[in-house]
Formats: structure tokens, sequence, C-alpha cells
């Protein structure tokens, strides 16, 4: 599992997803780390973390909070 970050000025979303290696499928290509069944895991609004049972109740938000897993740099 694979445990990543983004930060906004008043609100942090940490993420957890699988890592999958990928590549072209040629010999000597490049090869990556892809994040696989990403999942909010923590959300923290002006300081204060709020229940990720909440957000999940809410498929926008959650849709929303997930579309920014795309801009996370790195995934630990």
């Amino acid at each position: 599992m694979a445990v990543g970050r983004k930060y906004f000025e008043d609100l942090t979303v940490t993420y957890e997803c699988y890592l999958e290696l990928c590549s072209y499928g040629v010999p000597g290509s490049p090869r990556w780390f892809e994040p696989k069944e990403i999942e909010i895991i923590e959300l923290e609004i002006f300081g204060h973390k709020i229940d990720v049972n909440c957000i999940k109740r809410n498929k926008q938000l959650e849709k929303e909070l997930l579309y920014y897993a795309g801009e996370v740099e790195e995934w630990d």
C-alpha cells in the first residue's frame, strides 16, 4: 500500500492505493508505477479531521476529492 497527500491552502487529503508497475511492453522501455484502487483515508479542513465515512456517503464530494489524487506527486 502507498500513501500520498494533496495539499491545498486549508485542506489536506490523504489517499491510500496500490502501486502497479507499468511499461510499454517493449524490452528496454521505461517502467513506472501507477496508483490503482485509490481511497481517501483522511481529510483535514482548517486543522480539523473529517470522518471519512461522511465523505463516502456524499458521492459527488468523494468523486471530486478523488480527482485530485491524480495530482499527488509522490506516493510513499
